[in-house]
């Protein structure tokens, strides 16, 4: 659930208060997943969550690359505030509108995530990784809840539906960065059906500005 949160950085500098629910730890056990989201979950801020991000997630492979970048420490499954850790998974191999089947739960990917500052407070005040994840796009996914149910650690995340193949995570998460320059591709990228209505949106506004689409200072601001 979300927390509020305070504390110091590397420099021993008192960090301004903040809200976040990216401070995430193992759960055992089944634990539901709804439309909005996974039981016992929960955001500091409505733009963070809702019926096509209800469920965030982040491959374990780049959770090892950022650890071993950046010099981090142990590897902790939620460090990027996440609520599925996967493996064998990874930006440039999952597609906007993929349906994944885990037990009775199918989970439909509709975004790439795009990271921002609380990122970094997350990691040891690391403000170089929200761009550094902005430069490569190894900034995980969310998947919206098609099918109710309960998912548990260890399940298998197998794939079910591909009606975009074109359409990486990856290259939906880059066409929106590197607007204008990629506009014909973005307009490509709008008619996806399964897109989140929040990444479209995204799209528009690049496209009507003739910029990216959502602010680069959202990776440093800090409240």
């Amino acid at each position: 659930m979300p927390q509020k949160l305070g504390g110091a950085d590397g420099a021993g500098n008192t960090l301004a208060p903040w809200e976040s629910g990216i401070y995430k730890s193992a759960v055992a056990g089944p634990v539901r997943a709804g439309k909005t989201g996974l039981a016992g979950d929960g955001q500091a801020f409505e733009e963070h969550g809702g019926p096509d991000k209800a469920v965030f997630a982040f491959a374990v492979e780049n959770l090892e690359h950022w650890a071993r970048e950046l010099a981090l420490g142990a590897v902790v499954h939620g460090a990027q505030g996440e609520n599925l850790t996967t493996s064998g998974l990874l930006e440039s191999s999952v597609c906007i509108g993929d349906i994944f089947t885990a037990g009775e739960v199918r989970l439909q990917v509709t975004q790439p995530r795009q990271p921002c500052w609380k990122i970094a407070r997350r990691n040891d005040n690391r403000r170089e990784l929200p761009a550094l994840m902005e430069k490569t796009g190894r900034s995980g996914w969310y998947f919206r809840v098609v099918v109710e149910g309960y998912l548990e650690a260890g399940m298998d995340l197998i794939l079910a539906e591909r009606p975009a193949p074109s359409w990486s995570v990856e290259r939906a998460f880059l066409t929106l960065r590197d607007l204008p320059a990629t506009a014909a591709a973005a307009r490509e990228l709008m008619q996806v059906p399964a897109l989140s209505q929040r990444w479209k949106e995204s799209l528009r506004r690049g496209l009507e500005q003739g910029q990216a689409g959502d602010p680069a200072h959202r990776l440093y601001d800090t409240p």
